[in-house]
C-alpha cells in the first residue's frame, strides 16, 4: 500500500480553442499538454486522456516526491506558455486536482471523485492552478450543492420565501412612516429559517437570484396593495436590491 497520487488535469481553455480555431487546433493543444506531462513523469506512471479536455495521471509518490513537484512545476509552466497554432497564438488555461492514496481514498473510484473535487477548487485560483483534495472543503461543497437544490425546488414551488416587515417610525411624531421588507427562507425540511446572508449568497452563486428577487418583490407588492386596500398603509415599503439582480429594471412596472 505504497502512497500514490491520482491527478486530474484539465485544459480549461480547450473549448475556447475549439470555438475560435477548430477541433484540430484544440486537439493539437491537448497533444502538446500530454507531451509535456509525459516528459515530467517516470515510465512507471500512467497517463490517460479520459475526455477531450481531461487527463488522469496515476503515479507512485513518497514523502519527498521530487517527481510530483516536477510535475506540478510543469503544469504551472504550461499555464504561462503561449501555444503557437497555425491559426494564431493561444494561451493555455490549465488546472490540476490531486488526491492521495490511501489517505484520500482506498480505491480508484474514490480517488477519481476526490481528484475531480480538487480540480474544481483549482479553477478558482488561476495563478496557482493546483489543488489537493480537502475533505472539509469537499463536505462544504456538498452542503452548498444541497442548498442550491433546495433553493431551486422551493422557488419553483413558491412556498419557501417569507417576507417580514420592520416598521419605520418618526421619532418626533411617533407616527408610522413606512416599513422595510426583510426576506427569510423557510427550510423545507422543517429546519427553521435561513438568514439572508446565507440563502441570498447561494442564490447569487447558483444563478437563482433573479428568480428569488422576483418572488420577494411580488410578495412585497401584494402585501402593500392589501394594506392600502384596507386603509392601513402609510408611507412606502423599502426593499434592498443588489446590483446584479437583472429583474430590478422591472421594479417600476410592478
Amino acid at each position: 500500500r505504497a502512497p500514490h497520487a491520482l491527478l486530474a488535469v484539465r485544459i480549461f481553455s480547450y473549448s475556447v480553442m475549439r470555438e475560435h480555431f477548430g477541433q484540430d487546433a484544440a486537439d493539437y493543444g491537448a497533444t502538446i499538454v500530454a507531451d509535456i506531462l509525459r516528459s515530467s513523469i517516470s515510465t512507471e506512471a500512467q497517463l490517460a486522456r479520459t475526455d477531450a479536455d481531461i487527463f488522469q495521471l496515476f503515479m507512485k509518490i513518497d514523502d519527498q516526491s521530487a517527481e510530483l513537484d516536477r510535475l506540478i512545476g510543469s503544469v504551472q509552466d504550461i499555464g504561462r506558455m503561449t501555444l503557437h497554432l497555425p491559426q494564431g497564438p493561444s494561451s493555455i488555461e490549465i488546472g490540476v486536482g490531486a488526491a492521495i492514496f490511501p489517505s484520500d481514498g482506498g480505491d480508484f473510484a474514490d480517488l477519481s471523485q476526490h481528484a475531480a473535487a480538487a480540480l474544481t477548487e483549482a479553477r478558482k485560483t488561476p495563478l496557482a492552478p493546483v489543488a489537493f483534495y480537502d475533505p472539509d472543503r469537499h463536505e462544504a461543497r456538498l452542503s452548498e450543492l444541497a442548498l442550491d437544490a433546495e433553493l431551486r425546488a422551493g422557488l419553483e414551488a413558491g412556498d419557501c420565501v417569507e417576507v417580514f416587515y420592520q416598521p419605520k417610525v418618526d421619532t418626533l411624531t411617533e407616527r408610522l412612516v413606512g416599513a422595510e421588507a426583510l426576506a427569510r427562507w423557510r427550510r423545507r425540511d422543517g429546519g427553521g429559517m435561513l438568514s439572508p446572508d446565507i440563502f441570498i449568497a447561494r442564490a447569487e452563486a447558483s444563478g437563482l437570484l433573479p428568480m428569488l428577487g422576483q418572488q420577494i418583490l411580488e410578495r412585497v407588492c401584494e402585501t402593500t396593495a392589501q394594506w392600502r386596500a384596507a386603509g392601513v398603509a402609510e408611507g412606502n415599503v423599502a426593499e434592498t436590491l443588489t446590483p446584479c439582480q437583472q429583474w430590478a429594471q422591472r421594479v417600476g412596472q410592478a
